[in-house]
């Protein structure tokens, strides 16, 4: 069943692959434990026992988790992005089940209009918005 599935502009994507179910487990396990990236989804085995995970945080956390899984045992292949494009990331989400079709990477403005600044959240604003 395919799950709401996000990826901001800010952060940084991997895609791992693995066989089996134990291998999937030991991933995951060490992923949660060893690394702070973010599981943002787990694809069902194919025909031939390959399962794709998708992950995401910041550059370092990612290229940190992506490092430890091409350590382990039972992970075909992995890779990093570090600037990841936003339409290009919705259609692997799509293509690989993690992610529905109205489900998309959301896009975060650069800067706010001036209605939308609170005061009370004066520390998330950017320089542009305390300049202003």
């Amino acid at each position: 069943m395919a799950q709401k599935a996000h990826i901001s502009l800010s952060e940084s994507a991997g895609v791992i692959e693995c066989s089996g179910s134990i291998t999937l487990a030991k991933l995951l396990h060490s992923l949660g434990v060893d690394t702070r990236a973010r599981i943002v989804g787990v694809t069902t085995a194919n025909t031939a026992g390959i399962i794709t995970i998708v992950i995401a945080g910041g550059l370092a956390e990612v290229q940190h988790a992506v490092e430890h899984v091409k350590a382990m045992s039972g992970v075909s292949d992995s890779i990093l992005f570090a600037r990841p494009d936003k339409e290009a990331m919705s259609l692997l989400l799509q293509s690989l089940l993690i992610a529905t079709q109205e489900t998309e990477i959301k896009k975060e403005p650069r800067v706010r209009d001036v209605e939308d600044l609170h005061i009370t959240e004066i520390e998330s604003w950017n320089v542009h918005e305390l300049r202003r």
